[in-house]
């Protein structure tokens, strides 16, 4: 299973301020600089994080990710105009046993739409729920 998500933060950046004023046509969790996060820690910035693909194929993933941000095109020029830093995180489940994600290629028109529009890739090898569950 392959699934993206977008991270979308600042130090600066006013999210409360900007979901009011630009609605999102996707779910998206904020959080506030300086409030705890997953582990208890404090932000060091403010954003929102949402869920943008979730597929088993990587050519599906890849066509899911670029009309992901053709459609979102507007909200993405908006956010390289306030600094926001935008990351897409394309997660991988990974074989325990084997060490080993699936391969993504990621075409060069992905590529020159994620630099038009600010965006940043990475990617974060998880292992795989179902091999953690049969080795406990």
């Amino acid at each position: 299973m392959i699934d993206s998500v977008l991270n979308v933060f600042g130090e600066n950046f006013d999210v409360e301020s900007f979901l009011q004023n630009h609605p999102l046509p996707f779910d998206a969790e904020p959080y506030i600089k300086g409030e705890p996060d997953l582990f208890g820690s404090p932000n060091l910035e403010s954003g929102f994080d949402a869920l943008i693909s979730e597929t088993a194929t990587p050519d599906q993933h890849i066509k899911e990710l670029c009309a992901f941000l053709q459609r979102n095109e507007a909200l993405f020029l908006t956010l390289k105009q306030l600094g926001a830093t935008c990351v897409i995180d394309i997660g991988s489940a990974v074989d325990l046993n084997k060490q080993f994600t699936q391969s993504l290629h990621i075409p060069v028109d992905l590529l020159g739409l994620c630099y038009s529009l600010n965006v940043s890739i990475e990617f974060s090898p998880y292992p795989d729920q179902d091999l953690q569950q049969q080795i406990h």
